[in-house]
Order: structure tokens, then sequence, then C-alpha cells
């Protein structure tokens, strides 16, 4: 086996060409310990000229692998041959590599590793902001202008009137934070009875359907290569980098509800930041004292719109709409993924009608109401964070990988955080994603029972009673 190798600020890139049998493991055993220094934390493999892998190549990597990986490193596997992929597969140890298509990929994620990296070691260089609910650090990060990109309308949301036609197939994206209502499925057809509350956080997906059972489901995909269909009717997702770090710790022992902390933070950000428009996006790890939170229990399609014509949310039709809150004493880790507004600050940079997409002001409260936020949240078992933490994406992906699932919902504004790890983006514009919504095929009419057909016929317009 020929092994070439070219380094890069802590990044190895090893070229592997010919067979990773027992005589290439024995090469590329020695070729991984010599570059095993305390400041290479992401080894890089280019497989594709890789034709061949043995029990003994496997070897060889978990070995690297699970050092690499007790110093929060990676090892990322680039371009495998699907031989080699089988092998991994029969193997029973795929899902414990990251694997890329290319190796351009796999240096963005190793930069991102290292950027998290040197976030953790420059918390101590800034000082802390002291607020109304605790201390706050921040950390620059990236400069982009940060976009909400929103499919759908929430209003179809509120007033229960999404059709298949309102529905669009989207694709899954690692890294990609989002919020919204729908479900996994190759179809629409698939989830759209059953569409519920969804949340994409850095390389999780977890979605709650709205079926009889009412029980999350979540998936961790682990290849770079995961095509993935998410089906939905509502969405809000971050089109850019965050712009800062910000690491939140509680002066209160139990934690402080999450509704002061968005307030300190709409605050402080209109106080300090130039490019604060009034909407942020954000993405939290955090330490929770008492978590709160609740979820759609009803698909807000047309045919189940509520009888009296007002808003799910009213209190009239909430308890048919919503499960009971959630509630856990205990406490426990949370990743949340939320997009708010401030309507003290001035908003007329928005447009408003796509700012009326992703915003709702509720008529029966508006006159106390100073915050609009949207907040989608999933749950684990106590796992505390890291006394100087990386970023958000380093964190999250820690979370995901060592913390146990538990459930995933709204997160109510009165769930009490303790600490908090926050990537922050303010929001300069507001952009419409809407592709073309994909044709539910109709089976013939004299195919169906008469139940189907009068179901058929509402997707058709016909009104049959």
């Amino acid at each position: 086996m020929e092994i070439t190798a070219h380094c890069e600020h802590g990044i190895v890139q090893l070229t592997l060409v010919g067979r990773l049998d027992t005589f290439g493991a024995n090469a590329l055993d020695p070729a991984l310990a010599a570059r095993e220094q305390d400041d290479v934390f992401c080894v890089v493999l280019d497989m594709a000229q890789t034709s061949f892998i043995s029990s003994a190549g496997v070897r060889v990597l978990m070995a690297h692998m699970k050092k690499l990986k007790a110093r929060s490193g990676m090892m990322a596997l680039c371009a495998m041959q699907p031989f080699c992929k089988e092998v991994l597969e029969a193997t029973g140890l795929a899902d414990f590599f990251l694997q890329f298509d290319t190796v351009d990929a796999a240096l963005r994620h190793g930069r991102q590793i290292h950027a998290g990296l040197a976030c953790a070691r420059r918390w101590d260089t800034f000082p802390h902001l002291d607020t109304n609910c605790g201390a706050l650090r921040y950390l620059p990060a990236a400069k982009e202008p940060a976009a909400i990109c929103v499919a759908g309308r929430l209003k179809d949301i509120q007033r229960a009137q999404v059709t298949p036609r309102d529905t669009a197939a989207m694709p899954y994206r690692a890294g990609e934070y989002s919020i919204g209502i729908g479900g996994m499925g190759a179809r629409p057809e698939d989830c759209f009875s059953t569409m519920g509350d969804m949340i994409t956080a850095e390389n999780m997906i977890a979605w709650r359907p709205t079926d009889t059972h009412h029980l999350p489901d979540f998936l961790v995909p682990r290849t770079e290569s995961a095509h993935l269909t998410l089906q939905t009717a509502f969405r809000l997702s971050l089109s850019a980098s965050f712009n800062e770090w910000i690491l939140f710790d509680s002066d209160q022992k139990e934690g402080v509800p999450l509704k002061h902390l968005y307030k300190e933070l709409f605050r402080i950000s209109r106080e300090r930041r130039a490019d604060y428009r009034g909407v942020m996006a954000l993405a939290m790890r955090m330490d929770c004292g008492r978590i709160r939170g609740t979820s759609l229990k009803r698909a807000p399609i047309q045919e189940m719109a509520p009888a009296n014509g007002k808003l799910i949310e009213h209190p009239s039709n909430v308890e048919t709409w919503f499960a009971g809150q959630t509630e856990r004493p205990a406490g426990g880790a949370a990743l949340l993924c939320a997009f708010g507004a401030n309507l003290k600050d001035d908003l007329s940079d928005f447009d408003e009608e796509l700012f009326n997409r992703v915003f709702y002001i509720n008529p029966t409260n508006a006159a106390t109401q100073t915050e609009l936020i949207h907040a989608n949240g999933i749950l684990f078992e106590p796992l505390e964070m890291d006394i100087r933490p990386g970023d958000i994406h380093t964190e999250a992906s820690k979370l995901i990988d060592q913390g146990h699932f538990l459930d995933m919902c709204r997160v109510d504004d009165t769930t009490e955080v303790k600490r908090a790890l926050i990537g922050m983006a303010y929001i300069q514009a507001i952009e419409a994603i809407d592709p073309p919504a994909a044709d539910i095929p109709r089976p013939p009419e004299f195919d169906l029972q008469p139940a189907a057909q009068k179901r058929l016929a509402y997707y058709k317009g016909l009104h049959m009673r």
C-alpha cells in the first residue's frame, strides 16, 4: 500500500492507494501512530483508490479512531469504494466512522472542529457581562449576514388550513438548524395526515407524528451522503453561520426561566450590535433545571380544522390540539433551535409579507406580547456541559453522540436554564423558499372504499357529505 500525507493546522490527510489488507494495515498503523501528536486532532483518509479492506484494516482504523475521540478529535473516511463500504456494514462498525463523499467536505468538517477547540481555549480571555439573570461571555464567529429561510405560512398552521398542495419535499442537510411542521417520508402522503412538530439540529432529525401513539421519532444520519427527504408544511431554517458564540451562566442555582434569558439577549443585542434588526435565530445547548414543553397532537390540515373557526392556540381549542404539558422536574440537557422577533424594536427593515409568514401576533394578547418566539427542542438525560465548551456545532455533536435521547417538544419559555452555550445569528433578511409541491398520486375512484372516496373528493375540492 502507498501512503502519502499532507498536514494542515492539526488536520492530517492521508491518501491510501492499494489494498488495506494485513500487509496494508501493518503499513498504515505506524503512519497513523507517527501523527498522533497532541496538536493533531483530525485524520482524513482519502480511500478513493483503496480497493479492498480486511478485518485487520478495520481494527487499525478503530484503534486510532478511539484515540482521536478521546482527545475530542475525529477520523473521517472519504470517497470509499463500494466493497469497502460493504465490509464496514458487514462488521457493524459503519456507524462508528464519519464518512464523506469528498475530501473537501471532510476537511471542512475538520476545520469546524478546529474552530470549536480554539473557541474552548478562548473563553477565559473574554470578560463576562453581568445581566439581570446571570453572566454572559461573547466570542465572535462568522461575519456573513444571516437570513431566515421560510417555507409555507404560519397562519396556515394556526388555522389548520394545510392541504396536500401546501406540502413540499425538502432535502435534509447535515449541520442545518431548522424547526417546523412536517414529517419524514419519500412522498407527501406518507406523512400528510400525521404531520407534527419537527426539528433538525447539527446531525440529528427529530419529529413527533400526530398519530395515536404520539411518540417521537429521531434519526442521526452518519454519512454526508445521506439522501433524506423531509415533507414540510411550514419550516424555518438558518441560511448562514452564527455570528457569535455566547456562554451563559445563571445566577440562580435552579436556573432562570428561558423567557428572562430571551429578554436579556434582545436587550443586550440592541445595545452592542450595529447589525441588530430586532430578529434573531439561535441554537442553544442547555443544562436545565425544570423543563416544560408541549407538542401538536393533531395534524394542522384543512379537514381537521377547528369547527369554531378559531386558531388552534385559542383557549377553546388548546386541549384538542396540544398534548398536555410535559414537565421534567429533575431537569436534563437540551438542544434548542429558536427564531424570535422583538416587537419593541423597529422591524421595518423586513418585508411585511415575509415577516408575517414567519411570525403571527395573536390578537387576544397583542397588548401584552413583546416577543414572538418559535422554539423546538430535543431533550436528553442530564449530561453536564464542559467548563470550557467549544462552539455550538461541537457541543451539539457531543450531546447527540454521548447523550441519551428522551423526547422532543415545543420548549416552553418557563423552562429553567442553568447553563447554556448559544450560537447567535442576527437576522438581516427573511427569504422565501417555495419549492414546487410534489403531486400526490390519486388511485382510480372505483378502487376505493366509500370512506376513501370521500377523502379523495375532498382533495379534489368536491365537498361531499
